[in-house]
């Protein structure tokens, strides 16, 4: 499956190809420190075996490529998807010489578009450290609010960090859109 932007960002499974700039971001202590989990450095091989194992879980994961060359500059995936209740988590990662060129927020509207319109969930959120202020921006350009915030729930660079709970309705999106192709076409 294959979302595509009007951009240069395309939505794409994830593929072999892919996993030089997987093992690089998950080995990547820079990422590592904006993102809210943890990870420990892993050879080669585990990441291979990681991608060998992928449909064992309930994710859906993405390589966020560019269009014209169809290179991986990061991953996209939906998580925690509850079906009864008709939510789920998105998370992001895009390699730092990749940033600050569209992909991330150009990837949440394509993630958003799939959620809502093709999975028909009703409700989507993202945790977020409260000193990723540029994770913070991209979600809040595309429609998502502060919920909440936890208190010193996460344990990064040698001190505890508060966590930023941000979240979108159905409803928000659709109303978003209304308003966008409204101003668009008037």
């Amino acid at each position: 499956m294959r979302l595509i932007g009007n951009n240069n960002t395309v939505l794409r499974e994830l593929k072999e190809k892919d996993m030089p700039l997987l093992y690089n971001l998950i080995n990547d202590e820079n990422v590592e420190k904006t993102i809210v989990g943890w990870s420990k450095p892993v050879t080669y091989n585990e990441q291979l075996n990681w991608y060998n194992n992928l449909n064992k879980d309930n994710n859906i994961r993405f390589a966020i490529s560019e269009k014209e060359n169809d290179k991986a500059v990061g991953t996209a995936i939906i998580s925690k998807i509850d079906w009864k209740n008709r939510s789920c988590s998105i998370d992001i990662k895009i390699d730092n010489c990749s940033q600050n060129k569209g992909h991330g927020s150009n990837s949440i509207s394509l993630l958003l578009k799939y959620i809502f319109e093709e999975l028909n969930l009703n409700r989507v959120y993202v945790n977020i450290l409260d000193y990723n202020l540029a994770s913070e921006k991209i979600f809040t350009k595309n429609g998502f609010k502060i919920e909440g915030i936890q208190k010193s729930a996460i344990y990064k660079d040698g001190k505890y960090n508060d966590l930023k709970l941000l979240a979108l309705l159905k409803e928000e999106y659709n109303e978003r859109n209304r308003e966008w192709v409204w101003i668009w076409f008037v």
